[in-house]
């Protein structure tokens, strides 16, 4: 019998929907823009949106493509495409 991959082990846990909820929790966030600091300088508020952004796609790309979320990331549209 071959030994189980890492992802099956993490899949096949009962309790993996906590993981899964867990990344979510941290990516899901990154689009919602009316947690951004408006009274700053429009540079300090442009610098925050464009770091959002690309750590939201980074964070999508890796979960999408690892496979180590079975859910769709992308449940809220990313206003800045």
């Amino acid at each position: 019998m071959l030994p189980k991959t890492v992802s099956q082990r993490f899949w096949q846990d009962p309790e993996w929907h906590i993981v899964e909820e867990t990344i979510m929790q941290f990516i899901t966030p990154l689009l919602d823009m009316t947690t951004i600091d408006v009274t700053q300088p429009a540079e300090q508020v442009k610098a925050e949106i464009i770091g959002r952004k690309l750590a939201y796609e980074s964070l999508e790309k890796f979960v999408r493509t690892s496979g180590i979320v079975r859910k769709e990331v992308n449940n809220k549209v990313n206003i800045f495409k």
